[in-house]
């Protein structure tokens, strides 16, 4: 699946949760049909339910997913579309011409932070231009927030200080969160090994 599903699944999570309470054992029902929606708009093949119910280990039966799907777009008013920092993401990156390694350490800080709470008071967009900012640093770009960017982004270097140091606070606990999907994730040759450089490159810069 692509990265753009994960970002919706869990923005669909979110904002289903502000509507409504659910008991905590239906979390991971609620994620599965997350994930379900999220697929079915930004997948050109979606998975088949039966795979939803093999990496939830079958605790769920086809109807049940079924029903908390139909739950999650009723409540959300079938409003599935959200512009997610990854877009935004992308977009900065375009505009900034740099490589694709820079592009996927802010993608992989980007993820990381979907774990932190406290991220989300700040814009998707401020949080793109953040990860984009800390990524250039690490790889020692000698223009880390050009003039292209501010004019893009609408950020200065001032503006997006407090989600830096925000993230910045993410990353140095990096080594130490039990989660491991993620570092797993982008220790593939596809994202070109990313994250077994990380740890040196936060020590230098943190």
């Amino acid at each position: 699946m692509n990265d753009d599903s994960l970002f919706l699944a869990i923005n669909l999570f979110d904002r289903y949760l502000e509507k409504k309470q659910i008991k905590s054992s239906d979390l991971q029902l609620l994620g599965v049909a997350a994930l379900c929606v999220a697929c079915k708009y930004e997948e050109i093949y979606a998975p088949e339910i039966r795979d939803y119910r093999y990496i939830s280990e079958n605790c769920y039966s086809t109807q049940s997913i079924l029903n908390m799907e139909y739950d999650l777009l009723v409540t959300l008013d079938f409003e599935i579309l959200n512009v997610s920092p990854l877009i935004f993401l992308k977009r900065f990156h375009a505009i900034s011409q740099g490589t694709f390694k820079s592009l996927y350490l802010a993608q992989f800080f980007l993820e990381i932070s979907l774990l932190e709470y406290k991220t989300l008071k700040y814009p998707a967009s401020i949080r793109a231009a953040a990860c984009l900012y800390i990524s250039r640093n690490m790889l020692q770009y000698s223009d880390l927030w050009s003039q292209e960017l501010i004019a893009c982004c609408t950020y200065s270097k001032e503006d997006i200080e407090e989600c830096v140091m925000c993230f910045y606070s993410i990353i140095k606990l990096i080594p130490n969160i039990t989660l491991c999907s993620t570092k797993k994730k982008y220790a593939d040759k596809k994202y070109m090994e990313i994250s077994k450089e990380y740890v040196t490159k936060v020590k230098k810069t943190c």
